[in-house]
């Protein structure tokens, strides 16, 4: 009986270690796979990061021109006033 059992445990190992390669690639391939992952996630995050900065810009290029549009507005009201000021000034 104990011969049997050596004969089975060798058996066993002999097994295990034609199993070995193929157990390798398998981590190997889970790991890869991982790794495809992590890379995807960084370049959905670089994406939105810049679609961000994009949508920064255009905000920030709106407001320039809201601000633009005030000092016209401001420029064109002050003028307006200057004439009438000179108006004024011609009556007396």
């Amino acid at each position: 009986m104990k011969e049997k059992d050596y004969k089975d445990q060798f058996l066993n190992q002999i097994d295990a270690q034609e199993d070995f390669p193929e157990k390798l690639a398998v981590i190997a391939s889970v790991i890869t796979t991982l790794g495809d992952a992590i890379a995807t996630m960084a370049a959905m995050a670089a994406l939105q990061q810049a679609q961000s900065n994009q949508n920064s810009s255009n905000i920030s290029t709106d407001i320039q021109s809201e601000h633009s549009k005030r000092l016209d507005s401001m420029q064109k009201q002050i003028d307006y006033l200057l004439k009438k000021i000179e108006r004024i000034e011609r009556k007396r």
